[in-house]
């Protein structure tokens, strides 16, 4: 399963996760001195041909994720 999370982000520590076996949908992210940082929440993992190649759905997912991801570079390049 995959999570996302903008909080953390380009983070290079090692954290700790912790989740719930009844909702597998979001885990806490906690730092390693058990600070909270954030709640992360489980993204679908597309192939990078679903454009091209993939279902309407695919394309539609493809296209939400790179706009996502495109909107955090560009915020990333200002900082």
């Amino acid at each position: 399963m995959h999570y996302r999370s903008d909080v953390i982000l380009g983070l290079r520590d090692k954290v700790y996760v912790r989740y719930s076996l009844f909702d597998l949908s979001k885990v806490h992210v906690y730092s390693m001195k058990g600070e909270f940082l954030c709640v992360a929440h489980r993204v679908q993992k597309v192939h990078p041909m679903a454009n091209v190649l993939g279902t309407v759905k695919d394309m539609e997912e493809y296209k939400q994720q790179y706009q996502r991801q495109q909107k955090i570079l560009k915020k990333a390049v200002k900082i």
